[in-house]
């Protein structure tokens, strides 16, 4: 199954200022893969975002790509509470700094780790077709 269409395959993703905080404390948003169209849908709202006449209008296209992937999030707190994940919340915890960090990184990651995963199904389902060739050949 594509991983796109899996909704139990997700990513996270921990800002760069947040990268070295222990996993269990470290505020994570957690992105789904997405197929193609949603992919064209969020570059083109982050390209929309890049020609906004004002920065009100560009943080709000970012906020609106960014929420096409996300799915999720842990360790993110508002006034010192833990948020409940929340699309309409976004904006409540992310600063501009950590939207520009998000969309910099984050489709580069889903892209990369999709990748890394089909270079690991590929490199394990040669291992397994070499192992049965070889016991074939052992066997006669």
């Amino acid at each position: 199954m594509p991983l796109a269409c899996d909704t139990q395959e997700t990513i996270d993703f921990a800002l760069l200022t947040d990268r070295l905080k222990p996993e269990g404390e470290r505020p994570t948003f957690v992105f789904k893969f997405v197929h193609c169209r949603d992919w064209l849908k969020m570059s083109k709202l982050f390209a929309a975002a890049d020609e906004a006449d004002n920065e009100v209008d560009a943080v709000n296209l970012s906020h609106e790509g960014i929420k096409v992937a996300l799915v999720g999030w842990r360790n993110i707190f508002i006034d010192g509470k833990p948020a409940s994940f929340n699309h309409d919340d976004l904006d409540l915890v992310t600063s501009v700094a950590d939207i520009h960090d998000i969309r910099l990184n984050m489709l580069e990651q889903l892209t990369l780790t999709e990748l890394d995963k089909k270079k690991f199904a590929r490199q394990s389902l040669s291992n397994s077709e070499h192992s049965a060739q070889t016991a074939k050949v052992a066997s006669t």
